[in-house]
């Protein structure tokens, strides 16, 4: 029994609780890693993280990948390229403090790869995210 009964009727069925997605955060700057995966509610998100692209097998199991597009050794479009060819329906943010380059890649031209510049807040980041997966979808 779920509950006790209340004037005669059957309490609520429970709600299913939806699958949290899957998101990695890529930064080798401890702090902004930290400060990105706080940004992303838990109740929404399973977030892990990682410093490094080395650090992420090419067959992660994940919905996003949130990235810094500087990072040491390869960086973060080369490592977003490499997520999705292993995982083609895989939504990708980028993060950059000044990238001009990236409003004339192909890639976020053509909506595959959604770009969010510091500074930004959390709900900035949440809204950056949810472009990523409609455009993925």
């Amino acid at each position: 029994m779920h509950g006790p009964l209340r004037d005669g009727q059957p309490p609520a069925p429970a709600l299913a609780t939806p699958a949290r997605l899957r998101v990695l955060v890529v930064d080798d700057d401890p702090l902004v890693r930290d400060t990105l995966a706080r940004m992303l509610p838990a109740a929404r998100f399973d977030v892990r993280t990682a410093s490094c692209a080395e650090d992420v097998a090419p067959g992660a199991d994940l919905d996003v990948l949130v990235t810094d597009i500087v990072l040491a050794a390869e960086g973060g479009l080369a490592l977003a390229d490499r997520l999705q060819a292993a995982r083609p329906g895989l939504a990708v943010v980028l993060v950059s403090g000044f990238a001009p380059e990236l409003h004339t890649d192909p890639r976020v031209t053509g909506g595959a790869w959604v770009v969010v510049e510091k500074p930004f807040r959390a709900r900035d980041l949440v809204a950056a995210v949810e472009r990523a997966l409609d455009t993925a979808r």
